[in-house]
């Protein structure tokens, strides 16, 4: 993709981030009609894709976003602390948990291994791995769901 289209697709992404995952209350729509339909297989190994379930797993965070990124993505918080009825944290909770279940999906049916084998794709499986929330895996049950081969 040439430079400015890359560009282009970065700043569409960060303008949709913003409008659509920051200023909402109603997460349970969000999870179900805007998060439940992305393919996140392919997002794990599109550049500019994995940005939006990091989003959701780490939000703002400086390991992922940059500051312009993060301060477009603040541009919202006054309203929204104005007119939303949960707090940050709980409205960051909730999507967290839309996204865990397919998330950890993806990584368990990854029997070709090739996510470990792509950078950025080992950095969203990282994260998963860290701040996923899902009640179906324990952090005992990884090894096994992603290492069946080994003997525990």
């Amino acid at each position: 993709m040439p430079p400015a289209s890359l560009v282009a697709c970065r700043v569409a992404l960060e303008l949709t981030q913003s409008f659509t995952f920051t200023p909402s209350s109603d997460t349970k729509l969000v999870g179900k009609s805007i998060i439940g339909e992305l393919n996140l297989a392919e997002l794990f190994v599109s550049k500019l894709g994995r940005r939006v379930p990091l989003y959701l797993l780490v939000p703002r965070t400086k390991r992922h976003f940059t500051p312009a990124t993060t301060n477009l993505l603040a541009f919202h918080d006054a309203a929204r602390a104005k007119t939303s009825k949960k707090e940050t944290a709980t409205r960051q909770a909730e999507l967290r948990k839309a996204v865990s279940p397919g998330l950890i999906e993806v990584i368990v049916g990854d029997s070709e291994g090739e996510l470990i084998r792509d950078a950025g794709a080992c950095l969203l499986m990282q994260e998963t791995l860290l701040y996923a929330e899902d009640g179906a895996f324990e952090p005992s049950d990884w090894r096994a769901a992603l290492f069946p081969s080994v003997d525990g």
